[in-house]
């Protein structure tokens, strides 16, 4: 288990991150610019409100530095908003105009970019251990190879692409998982490890997910 990033990993993560984030506005400009999906401009930022909503819910549960009031605003703020982005993603993609394949294509274009994002992981961090990161790329080629059948044939099948792409998307973070929590030396298996992605994907320091780590076995000794 190593105690803190070495230069040459944190290095290749900002490139991948870099490299992630290109593709992410490229993707954006075409979907909009290209492919005339303008609902991106609105569904988007209201899937990120979902996103902020269940962090600062579980910031709320989570946050030692909070008093009792506190922690109870930042639970019913973090609810207001998740209920909020779900209402207007319903009250969206229930219009009449929007159609079954345009429903398939939102939700399909992040996933899609979920699954490059694993490519180029996989491929730019060497340091992670190489059984990880073929998986990843392994998963991630999946991932486009069946985005692209989604696309074509969502509509002929709406419910099964539907589900099956929240399947692949599930898929995608477990593998995504494995692999960030390797570099601490924990194994996914024990489920309550998860808890610490939160901490890896908002760039908490090494030095403070290594102090969260010691202290839950320390409790656990007890």
């Amino acid at each position: 288990m190593r105690t803190v990033i070495g230069t040459s990993m944190y290095k290749q993560k900002v490139l991948a991150d870099d490299i992630i984030s290109i593709i992410m506005i490229l993707s954006f400009i075409v979907l909009v610019f290209f492919l005339r999906v303008i609902l991106v401009v609105i569904v988007y930022p209201l899937f990120a409100l979902l996103i902020y909503g269940i962090l600062k819910i579980r910031s709320g549960i989570m946050e030692r530095d909070f008093d009792d009031n506190m922690k109870i605003l930042t639970i019913l703020w973090g609810m207001f908003l998740l209920l909020f982005g779900l209402l207007m993603f319903y009250i969206i993609l229930t219009e009449p105009t929007v159609g079954l394949t345009i429903i398939i294509d939102l939700i399909g274009f992040p996933i899609l970019l979920v699954g490059i994002a694993g490519i180029v992981k996989g491929i730019i961090i060497k340091e992670y251990k190489s059984n990880f990161r073929i998986m990843n790329i392994v998963i991630g080629l999946f991932t486009i190879i069946y985005l692209g059948f989604t696309f074509v044939l969502a509509e002929s099948a709406f419910l099964f692409f539907f589900y099956s792409l929240i399947g692949v998307l599930f898929l995608n973070m477990m593998i995504r998982s494995a692999m960030y929590l390797s570099d601490f030396g924990l194994s996914i298996k024990n489920l309550k490890n998860l808890k610490y992605i939160f901490q890896i994907i908002n760039d908490y320091s090494d030095f403070e997910i290594m102090q969260e780590i010691e202290f839950s076995r320390l409790k656990q000794k007890h």
